[in-house]
């Protein structure tokens, strides 16, 4: 795996991340140097160059109801975490000279108890891609269940560029009148909810019951009764950008329905252009993601560098005028979907 790392171009791609290193996992374990239970290495760079979380710690047989049991857990976790930076500083490349600057605030639960909810994801709906008519949050992270003795991580994968809906009936259960939830304690089963509980869901799923709750408050209707106005909260959701394709933006009065992007120019490469889409962080800057015919049988996706906006681009973007971005020449990178590689130039 490392063998295969170009670690003199790594300074090419924005962010790096790293999975891997099961034979050097594997040998701390057996020495007696790490004594976590987990089979690789696992880390991201964050929007701070040079900068990794580390996704390696693993606190098995704990209760998450019960507080000795997460003081304990949260000891433990603490306790791996610096072990796992020394095995880093020691084994891996590039990381000789890491430091720990932070660890989690407490420790993080997977999974705890759930509602019983008016119906129950399961397994099935996400493998099947089912969308539901009172979708409310989308998904798109395989099942992957992690074994309570320390073994490896199990995953099913949903199939290839696919999503899956998660409908409003979830995120409330019949025999409360008055309550509606979010996050890993929707109503799903255990299989579901090792994919529903990653943090962009559960923010979609925050955003959508709180909506729900303030139209029940507004329209003076409880939480089950929402149900019969699943278009409006649907639209309420799309106007604030949540992302539930397959269910149509219906305002008149939104800019977007009718915006367009536009080059100034175009040089030979853009004649093997198939698609693509600018990508806009109003605070940040813009990448343009393009998906580029390089002969009959390989289709690539290129992607710029950022370019940063200015103080008067942004007014600009809020208030639905024209923006002028420049992109840098050279493209940073092109990913490979059918491999699912990155293929540095």
């Amino acid at each position: 795996m490392l063998s295969t790392v170009p670690f003199d171009e790594l300074h090419l791609i924005p962010r790096s991340g790293m999975q891997g290193a099961y034979s050097k996992i594997r040998a701390a374990r057996e020495s007696g140097e790490l004594h976590v239970d987990r089979d690789m290495v696992l880390c991201f760079e964050t929007n701070n160059p040079g900068e990794y979380i580390l996704n390696m710690s693993r606190v098995i047989r704990r209760s998450a109801v019960s507080s000795w049991d997460l003081t304990a857990a949260e000891i433990e976790g603490r306790r791996q975490a610096h072990e796992i930076v020394a095995f880093m500083k020691k084994h891996i490349p590039g990381f000789e000279d890491c430091r720990l600057i932070s660890t989690g605030p407490f420790i993080g639960v997977r999974e705890s108890r759930k509602i019983d909810g008016a119906y129950k994801l399961t397994a099935d709906d996400l493998l099947e891609n089912r969308m539901f008519p009172d979708a409310v949050a989308m998904g798109g992270y395989p099942i992957d269940i992690h074994s309570p003795d320390g073994g490896k991580t199990n995953h099913r994968h949903l199939k290839k560029g696919s999503w899956y809906s998660i409908p409003y009936r979830c995120l409330y259960a019949p025999q409360v009148a008055n309550l509606l939830v979010a996050g890993r304690c929707i109503s799903a089963t255990q299989e579901a909810c090792s994919s529903t509980r990653l943090t962009p869901i559960v923010m979609a799923l925050g955003q959508a019951a709180g909506t729900a709750a303030a139209m029940a408050i507004e329209k003076g209707l409880l939480p089950r009764d929402i149900g019969a106005h699943m278009r409006e909260l649907q639209q309420k959701l799309l106007k604030d950008d949540c992302y539930i394709p397959g269910y149509k933006n219906e305002d008149a009065a939104d800019l977007a329905r009718t915006a367009k992007v536009s080059a100034t120019s175009e040089k030979c490469a853009a004649a093997n252009v198939i698609n693509g889409h600018l990508l806009v962080n109003e605070m940040m800057g813009s990448e343009l993601h393009l998906h580029v015919k390089v002969d009959e049988q390989t289709k690539l996706i290129a992607r710029t560098p950022t370019v940063e906006l200015s103080r008067e681009q942004r007014a600009g973007l809020k208030n639905g005028k024209p923006v002028s971005l420049t992109f840098p020449g050279k493209v940073m990178y092109f990913f490979d979907p059918e491999t699912e590689k990155n293929l540095i130039y």
